[in-house]
């Protein structure tokens, strides 16, 4: 019998995700859509760069670009944004869920990836 792995929907986007610098991007969108202006200003990575950042995570159906004249406005793709107290994305097989926590006096993030079974994921 063939393994199949039940996380196979999510993979290229899972994929996607695992560059640092993309998945910084999406962090920042998850806060709030974004001018490309300020993703740059704030990651300090060149233009062209995230522009092939920006340009994987659409493929991939994860944001959404739009123009305001010269600027552009980048958001999370609605159709995988997870609202609620826990914000994060729904890959389809999987998620991945923010979770903000206090450590100290600085806010510490922690990432959680859950499979969607019926049978063992709660909300």
């Amino acid at each position: 019998m063939k393994f199949k792995s039940k996380f196979v929907g999510c993979t290229e986007s899972l994929k996607a995700i695992s560059d640092k610098s993309r998945f910084m991007v999406l962090e920042m969108l998850l806060e709030k859509e974004t001018y490309v202006s300020e993703i740059i200003k704030n990651l300090k990575i060149e233009p062209t760069l995230l522009s092939h950042h920006l340009s994987i995570l659409r493929q991939q159906g994860l944001i959404l670009s739009e123009r305001h004249g010269k600027s552009v406005l980048c958001k999370i793709n609605p159709k995988v944004k997870i609202k609620g107290k826990n914000k994060g994305l729904d890959l389809g097989n999987c998620k991945i869920t923010l979770i903000p926590g206090k450590k100290k006096n600085f806010r510490v993030r922690r990432y959680c990836l859950t499979r969607l079974d019926p049978h063992t994921f709660r909300d």
